[in-house]
This record gives C-alpha cells, sequence and structure tokens, in this order.
C-alpha cells in the first residue's frame, strides 16, 4: 500500500511494508534547500482563488491568459494537480491562475459544465481556448492547454 501525503511544497510518499518514505520536490524548488526559502519562492506568486462575486473581473475581464482550476477539497487527484497548477503560476508570468472550489462554487461549476474533476479550463481576453479533465502530467497539460 503507498500512502500519498501533499503540501504546497512537498510531496511525501509513504510505504508502509517497507517503513520508507521517499520526499519529492517539485522542480521549481529543486534549488532551494533552505525550506524556510522554499516556502517564500512558492509565496511569490500563488493561484488566485475565485468566487461567483469576482470571476468576471479576474477571468472574463482579464487581459490575456487566464488558466482556472475547478476542483474540490475531496479529490484525490486535485490535490494531486495542485502542486502542478502551482508550478505553472510560478514559472509563467505571463498566465493568471485561478482555482474554484466547485463545492463552494456551484453555479460556476454548472454553467462551465464541470462534470469531473479536477478539470481546467484556459481562457484568453475572456473566452475558452482549451480544457482538460481529470489528473494530467505537468507536460500533458502544458501541451493541450497551448501554453
Amino acid at each position: 500500500m503507498l500512502i500519498l501525503e501533499l503540501s504546497h511544497y512537498l510531496v511525501n510518499l509513504y510505504f508502509p511494508r517497507s517503513y520508507s518514505i521517499i520526499n519529492v520536490v517539485p522542480d521549481y524548488l529543486q534549488d532551494i534547500d533552505d525550506p524556510i526559502a522554499r516556502k517564500e519562492a512558492i509565496a511569490m506568486k500563488k493561484p488566485t482563488i475565485v468566487t461567483s462575486e469576482n470571476f468576471d473581473q479576474e477571468v472574463l475581464n482579464a487581459t490575456g491568459k487566464v488558466l482556472v482550476d475547478f476542483w474540490a477539497d475531496w479529490c484525490g487527484p486535485c490535490r494531486m494537480l495542485a502542486p502542478i497548477i502551482e508550478e505553472i503560476a510560478s514559472e509563467h508570468e505571463d498566465i493568471k491562475v485561478c482555482k474554484i472550489n466547485v463545492d463552494e462554487e456551484t453555479t460556476l461549476a454548472q454553467q462551465y459544465n464541470v462534470m469531473s474533476i479536477p478539470m481546467v479550463i484556459m481562457f484568453e481576453n475572456g473566452k475558452i481556448t482549451g480544457e482538460t479533465v481529470g489528473f494530467q502530467p505537468k507536460d500533458f497539460l502544458l501541451k493541450s492547454l497551448e501554453l
């Protein structure tokens, strides 16, 4: 059995039978040895939390590309995708990255036909230009969203 623990700056893989733990650090943090510096690097550019109240302002009226991640706390694949979304936010200064919790924002989820999560929709100047459903590796996500 494998137990996966995710945080914003580290992925811990636990293998109970062998009593071993593997710590996996996201690519963009590999060169930073100091844990405090890692946390500061992550805090530099985080995804924007979007609600029904600020959706038009943050997504539809935004100039340029906006990546929107529809997710939920209880969703395992969403939690696996979270560090990838944060990496994209940190690495791509030209892209605004937003997150929408579908449990809290059911109206937005219905409006964009979110039937399965995680679902990532790319907007450019207020128009949908691409989308993916389910957990996707970073390279596939970037390619399919044309980043």
